[in-house]
């Protein structure tokens, strides 16, 4: 599993460096991130980021579920999907787990805050 390191954008701007993902990949989410991602693997690509927290007992509104956040990336797209609630999506250590279905080998994304 690829764990990937942050990167801020600035008031100047900023141009994504993108790391080669593995299937598996993970990132120290605070809630302020969210994944860059350029498909150049000649199909369509799933990005899922699994929640860890899947439902909760609200006193106010019941039952809650949380699902997997999930984008369909088109072959030739750049996608972008996030912040993630650091409750639902953290585990543990703070991280953030995400996979790219079907694995190509030339997945690249960049995780980016502001």
């Amino acid at each position: 599993m690829a764990t990937l390191n942050s990167q801020r954008i600035i008031e100047a701007g900023k141009i994504p460096a993108l790391t080669t993902l593995d299937a598996s990949n993970n990132f120290l989410n605070t809630g302020s991130q969210f994944i860059y991602y350029s498909n150049r693997s000649g199909g369509s690509q799933t990005i899922t980021i699994t929640a860890v927290v899947t439902s909760i007992k609200s006193p106010l509104y019941g039952d809650i579920v949380k699902n997997d956040a999930v984008i369909v990336v088109p072959n030739g797209s750049i996608g972008m999907i996030g912040p993630f609630p650091v409750e639902a999506y953290n585990d543990v250590d703070g991280l953030t787990a995400f996979a790219i279905t079907p694995s190509s080998g030339t997945d690249e994304a960049a995780i980016l805050f502001l």
